[in-house]
C-alpha cells in the first residue's frame, strides 16, 4: 500500500453516496493518535479535523478550474483533514509523512491536497482538484544537500494532469472517502454501488464490506475540553473491509489503491476509530491501535 493510502487509512473516516453529512456535520473527534510496534520499530500517526479552515494560498498549487462546490464553500470555510505520520524503523532514519486535504464538507468534494514525505525518496506534492480531474505539482531535491532544505527550495519540479473518467459523476479523494465513513457513523451500505475515489494517479471503484465483531479490546486516553479520562476494556465493534478495482489505467498500468482486506474497526456507534489493519512500506502488515482521542 502506498504512503498516502497508509496515511489516510489511519483516519478511519467514511462515505456513502446517499447519506452525506450536513455542512456543519455531526460531533466528531478532532484529534486521534494511533500507535503500532513491530519488529523493533514504531509507527506513530496523529490525525486532526479542522472545521471552517482558511483555504491555502492558491499560488502554492497548480492552476486548474476551481471546483464549484469548493468555491461555494470558501466563504463559510472548508474542512481540513491533516495527518502526520512517523515511521521509526531499526537501522535507518525516521520517515515522516504529512497530508493536508482541504475539502467541501457537505459532499466531501476535494479542493486542495498538500503532501510531503521526508526520509525516503523525499518529495512534496500539491494537488488542485476540479470536477473533471486533478493537477499535481511535484517538487523533489536534486541533491542530498538540497534535501536538507525546505521543500520550497527544492529545484526538481514537474506537473501532471489526471483526468477523471466520464463514468464517474463525482469523485472523492482517498481522505474524503474515509472522512465520510466517520461522519456517517460507519453506516455505509455494504454492497451498494461502488464509489469513485481518486488515489495517487487514477480513479478506483471502491466498495466497503461490513462485519460484526463481538469483542475488541481498547485502551486509549479520551479528552473533551479540560476533562481527560482513560478508556479501556472490551466492546462490540464493526469492521469495514475495503475492496477496489481501478477504472482504466495510468500510462498503460493499473495503480494500486488500498490492498484488498484493509480493515477499519469502529466502535458500534461508529464514531470512535479503534484500529486499522493494513500493509506499511518497509514493514509489512500492521494493526494500528487508538491511543488518544480528543472531541470537539
Amino acid at each position: 500500500m502506498s504512503g498516502r493510502g497508509l496515511a489516510w487509512a489511519l483516519l478511519i473516516l467514511s462515505a456513502s453516496g446517499a447519506a452525506a453529512p450536513a455542512a456543519e456535520g455531526p460531533r466528531l473527534p478532532v484529534r486521534a493518535m494511533f500507535l503500532a510496534e513491530r519488529l523493533g520499530g514504531r509507527i506513530v500517526a496523529e490525525a486532526q479535523i479542522e472545521r471552517h479552515a482558511v483555504p491555502p494560498a492558491p499560488e502554492a498549487f497548480p492552476a486548474a478550474p476551481p471546483h464549484p462546490r469548493c468555491r461555494a464553500a470558501t466563504s463559510g470555510g472548508l474542512l481540513r483533514l491533516s495527518l502526520v505520520m512517523r515511521l521509526e524503523l531499526p537501522g535507518r532514519s525516521a520517515i515522516r509523512i504529512e497530508n493536508h486535504l482541504w475539502m467541501e464538507p457537505e459532499h466531501a468534494a476535494p479542493c486542495f491536497l498538500l503532501r510531503t514525505r521526508r526520509g525516503l525518496k523525499d518529495y512534496e506534492q500539491a494537488f488542485r482538484f476540479s470536477p473533471r480531474g486533478a493537477v499535481r505539482r511535484q517538487r523533489e531535491p536534486a541533491t542530498a544537500r538540497e534535501a536538507e532544505l525546505p521543500p520550497a527550495r527544492w529545484s526538481r519540479t514537474g506537473e501532471h494532469r489526471y483526468p477523471f473518467p466520464e463514468e464517474c459523476a463525482s469523485v472523492l479523494e482517498t481522505s474524503g472517502l474515509f472522512y465520510r465513513m466517520l461522519a456517517g457513523g460507519g453506516a455505509e451500505r455494504a454492497g451498494e454501488e461502488a464509489l469513485c475515489v481518486f488515489h495517487k494517479r487514477q480513479v478506483h471503484r471502491v466498495r466497503l464490506e461490513e462485519e460484526d465483531l463481538e469483542e475488541i479490546a481498547f485502551d486509549y486516553l479520551e479528552q473533551a475540553g479540560d476533562a481527560r479520562e482513560r478508556r479501556s476494556g472490551k466492546t462490540a465493534a464493526r469492521g469495514l473491509r475495503v475492496s477496489s478495482r481501478p477504472v482504466g489505467t495510468y500510462r498503460g498500468e493499473a495503480e494500486e489503491f488500498l490492498k484488498d482486506g484493509t480493515r477499519l474497526v469502529l466502535r458500534r456507534d461508529g464514531r470512535v476509530p479503534l484500529s486499522a489493519g493494513f500493509e506499511v512500506p518497509l514493514v509489512g502488515w500492521v494493526d494500528l491501535q487508538l491511543v488518544e482521542l480528543e472531541w470537539e
